[in-house]
C-alpha cells in the first residue's frame, strides 16, 4: 500500500497476483483501498496470440474460503459486484474446501460504486470478513 501510484507504464505490471494477501490487510477500508488501487498498476498491452491478450492485464485473487462462504458481510456475488465497479472481469474462478482462486481482467477503469459494510448474510457463527469501497 506504501508503493507509489506508477507515472508511466514502464512501472506497471502485467498480471498482480494477490495470493492470500487481501485477508491480512487490516481494516475492510483498507481492503478496499488495495483492490481499486491494483487498476491504477495494471497495464494494458497487445500480445501477438489474441488468446494470451484477452487475459491481460490480470489480477490473480486468492482468498481463504471462509471469506466468502462464511462471512457476515461478504458472499461470492458481492465480491464480484465490488470487483466489476472497480473495472474488472471474472475470467476464471475455482473454489475449494479452503480457498477461493479466481482471475479477474482489467476492462476498464470502471466507475467506482461504493460498497458500505452491510450485512449479506446472517447468523452468529458467521465471521466479520469485509471489503468496504468509498
Amino acid at each position: 500500500m506504501e508503493r507509489p501510484i506508477p507515472t508511466d507504464d514502464g512501472e506497471k505490471f502485467d498480471i498482480i497476483s494477490l495470493s492470500l494477501v487481501l485477508n491480512y490487510v487490516p481494516s475492510p477500508v483498507q481492503r478496499g483501498e488495495m483492490l481499486r488501487r491494483t487498476t491504477l498498476f495494471l497495464q494494458h498491452t497487445k500480445l501477438e496470440n489474441p488468446q494470451f491478450s484477452a487475459l491481460f492485464p490480470s489480477l490473480f485473487l486468492v482468498l481463504p474460503a471462509p471469506c466468502v462462504t462464511n462471512s457476515r458481510y461478504l458472499d461470492e456475488k458481492r465480491l464480484i459486484d465490488i470487483m466489476t465497479s472497480l473495472g474488472y472481469s471474472l475470467h476464471r474462478h475455482k473454489l475449494s474446501s479452503k480457498l477461493l482462486y479466481q482471475l479477474w481482467t482489467l476492462k476498464d477503469q470502471g466507475r467506482t460504486l461504493k460498497f458500505k459494510k452491510e450485512e449479506v448474510r446472517g447468523g452468529k457463527c458467521r465471521n466479520n470478513f469485509a471489503i468496504v469501497v468509498e
